[in-house]
């Protein structure tokens, strides 16, 4: 039978996306595939993918835009031309964006990113400086839904709310219920706890439905486990595992056959040959992997290479 390890392959493949992009995670983890694929969607749902997309206000939003100093109503004027233009805003977001060993509860939980309204670049040029006031997000594939400007929270502050304010889904819902269909629980009542509340539940890794009008509403953001993980990406990277283990099932079931097929061919793929998943030439982790607001879940983009010869098999590797 032939030798295969398609996770360790696709381990190795985060690990390589990893460092080519300086993103740190912890070394330890490296051989660990279920792990790298969770921290690899948890990156790519920090991420803000450059691509045109229309600029939405809240009512609440554009009400308040008048009053906005004007140190901050540049950046906000910057951030909503790059929206639109379809341009990188990664240097308003927060450091940690691109550190896969912290969670971002508030994404995680509400579904929103936050952005500095700084002007200042930092002295790396990557960033904008921490500012004191935030503009909040939810990002679509084809849409930016600028729903308010708030002041930084203070994690420090016990008293301080701003990461788990529920007031944030009730602008959604007043504005654009749409975008809370998906995560309506139906036969349920959600919870009405205060904002103190829940923030006691996320810094416990705890999810709630939270009632919004007649709704319950699922946490947007995919929801959190115990560990602090987004609950969807361990389900996704579950699934993508799973693929792989029926790929390596399907290939021992026919390889006897499979084998003589290549051998006529002229290709040196004996019964004991050593195979691994690599990703077709051009394409990218990405495009393999494709993750959370694109869709649903897609393993396609990659063939079984013969180690000894390098010789790629095409496979049919797609899955929806």
């Amino acid at each position: 039978m032939p030798k295969m390890d398609f996770k360790r392959d696709l381990g190795c493949e985060i690990v390589r996306y990893f460092d080519e992009r300086s993103i740190s995670f912890e070394r330890e983890q490296s051989s660990d595939t279920p792990w790298l694929l969770e921290r690899y969607f948890r990156l790519r749902l920090k991420e803000i993918a450059p691509r045109p997309r229309r600029v939405h206000h809240s009512t609440e939003l554009r009400a308040k835009l008048g009053a906005v100093e004007e140190r901050y109503r540049l950046p906000f004027t910057e951030i909503e031309q790059r929206f639109e233009i379809g341009s990188d805003v990664s240097e308003f977001q927060s450091r940690l964006a691109s550190n896969v060993s912290v969670p971002d509860a508030m994404l995680n939980d509400l579904g929103l990113h936050h952005l500095h309204l700084g002007a200042k670049r930092s002295p790396d040029a990557k960033r904008v400086e921490r500012s004191d006031m935030l503009l909040l997000v939810m990002v679509c594939p084809d849409d930016a839904y600028f729903v308010d400007i708030r002041p930084h929270p203070q994690s420090s502050d016990p008293d301080d709310y701003g990461w788990s304010q529920q007031e944030y889904l009730r602008l959604i819902d007043r504005n654009w219920s749409h975008l809370l269909d998906p995560y309506e629980l139906r036969g349920v009542t959600g919870s009405s706890i205060p904002d103190s509340g829940r923030r006691a539940l996320q810094q416990k890794n705890a999810n709630v439905a939270t009632q919004i009008g007649d709704r319950a509403i699922a946490p947007p953001g995919g929801g959190m486990t115990s560990s602090g993980a987004n609950l969807t990406h361990v389900w996704m990277a579950m699934k993508v595992l799973w693929q792989l283990e029926q790929l390596e099932g399907a290939i021992h079931a026919d390889w006897e056959g499979q084998h003589q097929t290549f051998q006529r061919a002229g290709l040196d793929a004996g019964l004991d040959t050593e195979l691994h998943l690599v990703p077709i030439k051009g394409a990218t982790l990405p495009e393999i992997l494709v993750g959370p607001f694109t869709g649903g879940l897609l393993l396609s983009g990659w063939t079984i290479q013969i180690a000894d010869t390098g010789t790629r098999l095409e496979w049919g590797l797609q899955w929806a």
